[in-house]
């Protein structure tokens, strides 16, 4: 699992040079409430056609555990999400925030 980055983007300057630079995709991203994870899992699963007792097998969690991460209760771990992302092929992703963002 290697970092992918998009394919950098040429920017015309005003002087007669012209410079090929990367620049991060231009987007926001939230941190998600536990409801909202929970529901990202159920609707991946569902997707997927994994009864819950499965997914809980094939990602070594509990099915009280995973019950209660799609139903938006229970607090999981990393490690946790971890594996059940990785059983329905999703990722885990830890952005940097911007230094200039307001608290």
């Amino acid at each position: 699992m290697g970092m992918r980055f998009p394919a950098a983007r040429k920017l015309n300057h005003e002087s007669s040079s012209e410079t090929t630079h990367y620049h991060a995709p231009e987007r926001q991203e939230v941190a998600l409430t536990n409801q909202e994870i929970g529901e990202k899992v159920r609707v991946r699963r569902r997707k997927l056609r994994l009864r819950r007792r499965d997914l809980a097998e094939l990602s070594g969690v509990t099915l009280r555990s995973l019950t209660g991460i799609e139903n938006g209760s229970a607090n999981p771990t990393i490690n946790q999400l971890a594996k059940i992302a990785e059983v329905l092929g999703l990722e885990l992703r830890l952005t940097e925030k911007s230094l200039n963002a307001s608290s």
